[in-house]
């Protein structure tokens, strides 16, 4: 499970080749992130819109600026190991199932798929709730629910968009038909 963090919300961004990413972390743990922005300052206005904060930008904790750096560079390789050997999570705010889905998720391994049934079956639930809480999750890409599809092998909701979830998955080499 996650580790929750107490401790002041602090906001930042990181530039990477596919374009800046907002953060929002307590210490050392991500508490959400943005998608992909052209630029430094949407990046952190859609991140601000998402938190529900003002603007006190930091310098984010390192494992985030070099897990993001490296997808963006795809260096998956290293950016697997930041997550297995350095990844917190803030999860204080969510339910226990929203928690369950979303460790489900880092589990996939970067270049996979599953579908929402996969993931449901794993978790001894139904596919729609499973829906849900990918729909919530407040750290995509680095909680890949965008690695999530539906039975049939399209694309289904993605908060960044669905052709976002369809660049990140070919950015990680999946091919879709």
């Amino acid at each position: 499970m996650p580790t929750t963090i107490t401790g002041d919300l602090n906001i930042g961004a990181v530039e990477t080749r596919l374009g800046w990413i907002g953060l929002l972390w307590r210490g050392d743990a991500l508490v959400a992130n943005s998608f992909f922005a052209p630029t430094i300052v949407d990046a952190l206005t859609d991140i601000e819109r998402r938190a529900g904060i003002g603007r006190d930008e930091k310098k984010p904790p390192k494992w985030l600026s070099d897990f993001f750096t490296c997808y963006g560079d795809r260096k998956f390789a290293r950016s697997n190991t930041i997550l297995a050997e350095k990844a917190q999570f803030d999860f204080t705010d969510a339910t226990d199932f929203r928690r369950s889905v979303w460790n489900e998720l880092i589990h996939i391994p970067l270049g996979e798929i599953r579908t929402y049934g996969d993931v449901a079956t794993a978790l001894g639930t139904a596919p729609r709730p499973v829906g849900g809480a990918c729909g919530a999750n407040p750290c995509g890409i680095i909680v890949p629910c965008h690695r999530v599809i539906g039975a049939d092998g399209s694309l289904h909701g993605f908060g960044g968009g669905l052709g976002t979830k369809r660049i990140l998955l070919e950015h990680e080499g999946v091919h879709l038909s």
